[in-house]
């Protein structure tokens, strides 16, 4: 029951945080609170979503995606204006989940 309740934090927390992401990143530049909020909901997601048959690919993930962001931002913010605000929002999502997963796989190593 318990697992079950945490599983579905953990997909609100993901669906929030792109909301958040998305809409923040649209409207306004992101301020400090904004940013913390953003890092929190990535916080969650890291340690509730991901299980550690995910690891590697989530964490593979996280840094293509972080590397392309450099790349994205300039291609798309040509075409869209707040997409450089979207993009950098996203990185401030994703880091904070690929620091709690690769923080728990490093555990994972050391304890065996």
């Amino acid at each position: 029951m318990t697992s079950n309740i945490l599983s579905k934090l953990g997909s609100i927390s993901f669906i929030a945080g792109l909301a958040v992401v998305i809409l923040v990143g649209m409207t306004s530049t992101t301020d400090a609170t904004i940013a913390w909020i953003i890092g929190l909901l990535g916080i969650i997601v890291g340690l509730l979503n991901i299980q550690s048959k995910e690891t590697q690919l989530f964490l593979i993930s996280a840094i293509a995606f972080m590397v392309a962001v450099n790349g994205l931002s300039g291609v798309l913010s040509t075409m869209f204006g707040q997409a450089n605000n979207i993009l950098h929002n996203m990185v401030l999502f994703v880091a904070p989940a690929a620091g709690v997963v690769s923080l728990k796989a490093i555990y994972g190593l050391v304890k065996n």
